[in-house]
């Protein structure tokens, strides 16, 4: 009897350690299947982690900060130096100067120009402040607009670059801001101006385009100088830091000095 109940219980003992021994197995396998799904999860998850990196990288690429890469055009209000057409009075002659402010001002404060008579008043207005201050109201140097700027306007938030590069230009006004230049008026070759041009010129720089590579500005020298566009090279050549005075001679291109005059309205 005691052998039979031996027996048993070695059976009974035998049957349990295969069955621990199956389900330790059994384990084993199902911890070696949820590791593997766990690391195909893990390597799909790397997979898409990369190429959400690449995409952004490549978004990067595509918005570059690089300012000379995008299209700036202000909307900045237009007159030209002698807004009803009266050429033949000198201060509207030599008004280039007095008409860029004024269309930079005006752009600062986001106003419009309520009329040509107004705008041709407040040009002549500026000129009058030139010749009491600095004895002329012929040809402005940048320093001479900047103490426009600064003494008829009280505004301040400029800077004179000198010897600017086309670059300096470009990111100027990407930058958001507008830049008042002076220039070899006949360098420019406007088929607008009255022949030959003038020697010394003022204009503002409102924008660029870099499909076309040109330089979109407002040219007080014409009454068609509004959103007027020059080649790039052209007008960069162009651009001289003329001194005040009433006479220039004209300068050979290869000597002339340049200067911009950035206005920014933040």
């Amino acid at each position: 009897m005691r052998k039979i109940f031996f027996g048993i219980l070695l059976i009974m003992a035998i049957s349990l350690v295969g069955i621990f021994l199956v389900r330790a197995s059994f384990l084993q396998k199902a911890k070696i299947t949820k590791s593997e799904k766990v690391s195909q999860l893990i390597d799909k998850t790397e997979v898409k982690k990369d190429a959400v990196v690449e995409v952004k990288k490549e978004d990067q690429s595509i918005n570059e900060p690089i300012s000379i890469h995008k299209i700036a055009n202000a909307n900045v209000p237009f007159t030209s130096q002698a807004p009803t057409g009266n050429w033949s009075e000198q201060r509207f002659q030599n008004g280039c100067e007095e008409a860029s402010v004024l269309m930079a001002m005006k752009w600062i404060k986001n106003e419009k120009f309520s009329s040509r008579i107004s705008a041709e008043k407040e040009i002549f207005d500026i000129a009058k402040f030139e010749e009491k201050t600095f004895g002329t109201f012929i040809d402005a140097t940048v320093e001479d607009v900047g103490e426009i700027l600064s003494q008829y306007y009280d505004f301040k938030n400029f800077i004179i670059k000198s010897d600017p590069s086309l670059d300096d230009l470009k990111n100027a006004l990407a930058d958001g801001n507008i830049i008042l230049v002076p220039a070899f008026g006949r360098a420019l070759k406007n088929p607008n101006f009255t022949r030959p041009g003038p020697i010394t010129h003022m204009l503002v720089l409102i924008g660029y385009d870099k499909k076309t590579r040109e330089f979109i500005t407002n040219d007080p020298g014409t009454r068609k100088g509004e959103s007027y566009r020059y080649n790039e090279k052209v007008l960069f050549n162009a651009i001289w830091a003329y001194p005040s005075g009433k006479t220039h001679p004209e300068p050979p291109i290869e000597t002339l000095k340049k200067a911009m005059l950035v206005v920014r309205k933040k």
